[in-house]
């Protein structure tokens, strides 16, 4: 619906919100998109680091996110706005 905003409270959800969209062009959006994805791949004992990997990448995403990219991401969920956010506190908004 357009007009809506929403918002993604962790790095796994806004990941699932990249999956089918062609992101190819921003290779840390890929990179991020790779990781979260895997995070249960692999060994159990990296499995923390990859984690803090992906969280910190979704705390960077205003550096990470082109102009082109938020605009895909907004035209696949439909919606006017999108609020990235850990629990409950936004860090950003686009």
């Amino acid at each position: 619906m357009q007009g809506m905003n929403l918002t993604f409270s962790n790095f796994e959800q806004f990941c699932s919100a990249l999956q089918g969209l062609n992101i190819s062009s921003n290779q840390r959006l890929v990179v991020f998109r790779d990781m979260a994805t895997g995070i249960n791949g692999g060994c159990g004992c990296n499995r923390q680091s990859r984690i803090d990997f992906c969280k910190n990448i979704y705390r960077q995403m205003e550096a990470t996110l082109t102009n082109d990219d938020k605009t895909a991401i907004k035209q696949k969920l439909n919606v006017q706005s999108v609020s990235l956010a850990e629990g409950d506190a936004i860090f950003y908004n686009f």
